[in-house]
């Protein structure tokens, strides 16, 4: 449906409020507790040693991973069908980006549908 033909009260709003975005950080830090307690001990591991969140900016809730280095962005990145298999229990349009924290890049971002490619 063109959102443009909603009425007025339907549309969402043109500012986000403070409670909007509080909400917000409610949901990534909800879905943050319930992915990390869905993830095997190995997966929770990785993680720690990792600066990780999720973002519900866009349409679909992104795991962001950065390593400390490119060498645990690569560990990251060989684990990314454990990490994906667990987000599919949240939603099967979810992404994991993963970069490294001493470069300003992503190295890549993958759809947790596609991970049957790896």
């Amino acid at each position: 449906m063109n959102p443009t033909s909603l009425p007025f009260d339907d549309l969402p709003p043109l500012e986000l409020e403070e409670s909007d975005s509080s909400l917000g950080r409610q949901l990534e830090e909800a879905l943050s507790r319930y992915f990390y307690e869905s993830c095997d001990g190995v997966t929770q591991a990785l993680l720690t040693n990792c600066e990780w969140c999720f973002t519900t900016i866009s349409t679909a809730p992104t795991l962001v991973i950065n390593g400390a280095d490119r060498a645990m962005s690569q560990r990251v990145l060989n684990h990314v069908v454990a990490i994906s298999t667990a987000l599919l229990h949240f939603s099967t349009s979810a992404r994991v980006l993963i970069g490294s924290s001493s470069e300003a890049e992503t190295l890549i971002e993958i759809r947790v549908d596609e991970i049957s490619a790896y």
